[in-house]
């Protein structure tokens, strides 16, 4: 199945490529209503064949509390209770704390 190989090869799922297809006009409606029919009635609307793809960890929370923090909206330490860390982890996270200068340089 072409599906299992774009799957497989851009971590997308076959559902969303077929969306996806009809989205932008590669697949009519009706194709792309039945193909998906047969998913449901094959049972692949939960688990699609082929190497069930890794579940990407949420990170929209996470922009948001960095965002909020960059515009001075929060403070850093709330930022880091926020996001559940202590404030020098969340500094290294986000990069913030100074780099390090060395006596070569």
């Amino acid at each position: 199945l072409e599906l299992e190989l774009l799957k497989k090869e851009y971590g997308l799922s076959m559902q969303a490529w077929i969306h996806r297809a009809r989205e932008v006009g590669a697949l009519e409606a009706a194709v792309a209503a039945s193909l998906l029919a047969q998913f449901k009635a094959r049972g692949w609307r939960v688990r699609e064949p082929g190497e069930q793809l890794a579940a990407e960890p949420p990170c929209l929370f996470e922009r948001l509390v960095a965002r909020a923090h960059a515009e001075e909206m929060i403070s850093p330490g709330k930022a880091a209770e926020l996001m559940r860390l202590p404030l020098s982890e969340y500094n290294k996270k986000l990069r913030l704390e100074a780099p390090r200068v060395t006596a070569d340089r």
